[in-house]
């Protein structure tokens, strides 16, 4: 599992065991400002499949039109690390 995974386990998995300690939902959705539904599928998700259901899967589309070369990415990342140029100047 990724880092990014590992933290939206924790982070839901956090707020799921602490609106089930003082059993007030509302004060849990409150206080972590989210709604009862978001609340209540984690926890439905949670029971059903377990700490797997709790990652983001939520994919960004990948849109290769706005994607460049291979070499001309490759160019910008060598002279940003190497040289610290900046956007305006490469």
């Amino acid at each position: 599992m990724s880092p990014k995974e590992l933290s939206d386990i924790r982070k839901k998995f956090r707020i799921i065991q602490y609106g089930q300690e003082p059993g007030n939902v509302s004060k849990t959705c409150r206080y972590f400002d989210i709604s009862k539904e978001t609340y209540y599928k984690w926890n439905k998700d949670y029971e059903s499949e377990g700490e797997s259901a709790l990652i983001n899967s939520k994919s960004c589309p990948e849109n290769l039109k706005l994607r460049i070369a291979g070499e001309i990415e490759a160019r910008i990342i060598h002279l940003r690390t190497t040289y610290y140029l900046g956007q305006l100047r490469i």
